[in-house]
């Protein structure tokens, strides 16, 4: 992982050329000199290096920020109109392949709340369960489909991690992993709703907005590995619990070997 783009590779996308030939992932990819790069250098993207970006750099406006309120402080930081448009156009074109939740919860004192310090505040925001709703909203409004929201969210990030065949996908032999959901179903986002340890989103509406922004995409259930384990805002115990408590049962993926060689070269 190359880490932030936009450190790391020069705007005049020599740099991005330099990374195609050598790495293998570049994340937090939101700045929109780093998206123009050469053609010829969009097209050595499917020879070895994929992009991704955040959520929230996808659907918030850093001319939208409440003036003081540091939970919106993230990383990387949430960017003005011309950049998120950018993004969206990296994606259409396939520039840009995956997009992450960056999720980051952090306690309000944590966050400077009281004090209003966003140069002292630590940056993150809860992003996992508000990721499907506010990127299907914003995407289905500027064109996209269903289809890419299951390349960007499932297969990509799958193929970048050499997990093709086991994740991201439905398919024989392949980890029953998927949601049940309802496209057109309006999402509330808001503390109700909420599942993480602390009740706040940058996706709720705020008290100055005249015209609050619609979301839609409710998840029904979630299954992992085929077992249920979420439907109609209860978590579900995992078999194997132990008594009493709600843990799951993770596994060790192996990635394939062509993904690690390309990490080592």
């Amino acid at each position: 992982s190359v880490g932030s783009a936009e450190q790391h590779v020069p705007t005049d996308g020599s740099g991005l050329r330099g990374l195609l030939q050598s790495s293998s992932n570049v994340t937090d990819d939101t700045d929109r000199a780093e998206l123009s790069a050469p053609a010829d250098a969009k097209e050595r993207t499917y020879m070895g290096l994929s992009a991704s970006t955040p959520c929230f750099c996808l659907t918030l406006d850093a001319d939208e920020v409440p003036t003081g309120d540091t939970w919106f402080k993230t990383t990387p930081p949430i960017r003005h109109e011309l950049h998120q448009d950018a993004l969206w156009d990296a994606l259409r074109d396939g520039v840009v392949q995956s997009i992450t939740s960056s999720h980051r919860p952090v306690a309000p004192r944590e966050k400077m709340c009281a004090e209003r310090d966003f140069l002292r505040a630590r940056a993150g925001t809860p992003s996992i369960q508000t990721m499907l709703p506010t990127i299907w909203s914003e995407a289905r409004e500027r064109g996209f489909e269903v289809a890419d929201l299951a390349d960007w969210l499932c297969a990509s990030p799958a193929h970048s991690m050499g997990l093709e065949g086991i994740k991201g996908e439905i398919r024989v032999d392949a980890d029953a992993d998927f949601v049940v959901w309802e496209p057109d179903t309006p999402v509330a986002i808001g503390p109700a709703m909420l599942h993480s340890q602390h009740k706040v989103s940058v996706w709720e509406p705020q008290p100055t907005d005249e015209h609050p922004r619609a979301f839609a995409g409710r998840v029904r259930a979630t299954y992992l590995r085929g077992r249920k384990v979420y439907s109609d805002g209860r978590f579900h115990a995992w078999a194997n619990a132990p008594q009493g408590g709600s843990g799951g049962s993770g596994e060790v993926l192996h990635p394939e070997l062509g993904v690690l060689d390309s990490l080592a070269e």
